[in-house]
C-alpha cells in the first residue's frame, strides 16, 4: 500500500469557472504485507479536473492525477523503489 503526507494546493482558473490544476509534495511510504521494513522517500502529485457547479457552493467532476514517488528501503538503504501512478476520479467539493 502507498500512502503519503503533506500539504497540497489547488487552483481555479476563474474563481466560478470549472477548470482547476492542483499538485502536493509529501512524505511517501510503500509497505508490502508479510514485510517489516517499508520503502520511504519524497512523493509528488499534479493534477488537472473539471467541476460543474451543483448549487451555490458545492461543485463535482472528474480529475486526473499524475503521481510520482522515488523511495528506498528504510534499513538497508540499497533498493530503490519508485512509482508512477495515474490516478482517474470523481471528486465533490465544498466551497
Amino acid at each position: 500500500m502507498t500512502s503519503g503526507i503533506g500539504p497540497f494546493f489547488r487552483h481555479y482558473l476563474d474563481p466560478a469557472g470549472p477548470w482547476h490544476f492542483g499538485g502536493s509534495l509529501s512524505y511517501a511510504s510503500l509497505g508490502a504485507a508479510g514485510r517489516d521494513n517499508a520503502a520511504t522517500g519524497l512523493g509528488i502529485a499534479l493534477d488537472v479536473g473539471y467541476d460543474e457547479w451543483l448549487g451555490e457552493q458545492w461543485s463535482a467532476g472528474p480529475f486526473a492525477r499524475l503521481m510520482a514517488n522515488v523511495m528506498t528501503i528504510d534499513e538497508s538503504g540499497e533498493a530503490d523503489v519508485n512509482t508512477l501512478m495515474l490516478i482517474i476520479g470523481v471528486a465533490a467539493r465544498h466551497h
